[in-house]
């Protein structure tokens, strides 16, 4: 199993979106389009205006304002990150029997502009 997340994306700049619509369209994403045929598509997912939230609400199932994360944005002296009690997505499949990994900018651990992953979130 794998799950993409990509930031700065528009609900529509995947081309298999804009050819749903009937339409060509501008930019051609043969890869993106291929794994999102294979895979379940996840089409009404609400995001934040910035990426460590909207990572924290897809990890935890918690609206922002309940993980953390948006301390930063608000001037809170408070940290602004996952707490390592707070149950996410790995935790769940780890139960089920399956490995975990994650690559990629994360910056949900308490460390500020940390692009690492701390062992509790993964």
């Amino acid at each position: 199993m794998g799950c993409v997340i990509a930031d700065d994306w528009g609900s529509y700049d995947a081309s298999w979106r804009i050819k749903a619509l009937g339409r060509e369209p501008d930019i051609q994403t043969p890869n993106i389009d291929r794994l999102s045929l294979a895979g379940i598509r996840f089409e009404n997912y609400y995001v934040q205006p910035i990426c460590t939230p909207t990572r924290a609400v897809l990890m935890s199932g918690r609206y922002s304002i309940h993980t953390g994360c948006e301390h930063i944005l608000f001037g809170a002296d408070e940290p602004s990150c996952l707490p390592t009690t707070l149950p996410i997505m790995p935790h769940a499949f780890k139960k089920l029997g399956y490995q975990t990994h994650m690559a990629g900018k994360v910056r949900l651990s308490p460390t500020p502009h940390s692009t690492s992953t701390p062992k509790t979130h993964t």
